[in-house]
């Protein structure tokens, strides 16, 4: 798992400085924040793999058991693979239905026949996008012509949508002039549709600054004991400033801010 907030942004947050709070202290916190608020919410924020086995409902179509659903890469029914362009998919609910094309009416009603790999993350757009210029064909290891390549890289991951309707994510594995290389496409894509780097939600990654900042705050008042804030020289007499004090003071308006997020939050429903 990629680590989605740094130090250096914690800090920012806190004001904690390293005479206070170490860097390695820091990366500890950042970590358990990180982990706690995936579970929180029941999501991962970045595309992820995941293979369901579930029971064939006798329907046309299931429910993937993690979600946003970003992209099927394969897709079993009592033992049958599916055409993927067969398929439609539902990013926020997870939804899986077969289309009139498929070759199955519905899912076979059959203890775990249904076997589904996929990639789920509660993801959104970045301000980095480019159009294609040719259509593209469904496949693997697909290059999809473009207007810019500018600010892909590979290992990035890409939302691809057009007017014809079809949306998905794909993983970037190079870049070249004017061109975009994603790992797997389940669609074809007409020409001129829009593609867009993906980040993980900007008011998430804030929550997790502010969680992990708190955890600082909190260690740094602990150890303002230490500190000394006046000094004597003979008859003269300064003081440098309280720390407690000021760590009180942006504590509470880190957890004020942290509260108002918490409100606007809430855990993705998913299938257990």
């Amino acid at each position: 798992m990629m680590s989605y907030i740094s130090v250096t942004s914690v800090r920012a947050a806190c004001g904690a400085p390293t005479a206070l709070v170490t860097d390695t202290v820091i990366t500890q916190f950042i970590t358990e924040v990180e982990n706690l608020t995936g579970k929180w919410l029941n999501a991962a924020f970045e595309p992820t793999r995941r293979i369901d086995i579930l029971d064939g409902n006798g329907l046309p179509y299931f429910y993937a058991m993690k979600n946003p659903l970003l992209s099927v890469r394969k897709l079993t029914s009592d033992g049958t693979e599916l055409t993927l362009s067969d398929l439609h998919i539902y990013k926020n609910s997870g939804k899986i239905a077969l289309s009139g094309d498929s070759d199955l009416s519905s899912f076979v009603a059959e203890s775990r026949s249904v076997i589904c790999e996929y990639y789920h993350g509660w993801v959104e757009y970045s301000t980095t996008t480019t159009d294609t210029d040719t259509a593209s064909t469904a496949g693997s290891s697909v290059a999809l012509s473009v207007d810019s390549e500018s600010g892909f890289s590979a290992d990035d991951w890409i939302e691809i949508i057009g007017n014809d309707g079809y949306q998905e994510s794909a993983k970037i594995t190079a870049t070249g002039t004017g061109e975009i290389t994603v790992d797997i496409l389940m669609y074809s894509h007409e020409s001129g549709s829009i593609i867009t780097k993906l980040q993980i939600p900007e008011y998430i990654k804030r929550f997790m600054e502010l969680e992990a900042g708190i955890c600082v705050a909190i260690n740094a008042m602990g150890s303002t004991y230490t500190f000394n804030t006046s000094y004597t020289i003979g008859d003269f007499t300064t003081n440098l400033g309280v720390p407690y004090p000021h760590f009180q003071t942006q504590f509470t308006n880190m957890v004020k801010e942290r509260d108002g997020l918490v409100r606007k939050l809430r855990p993705r429903m998913g299938i257990r």
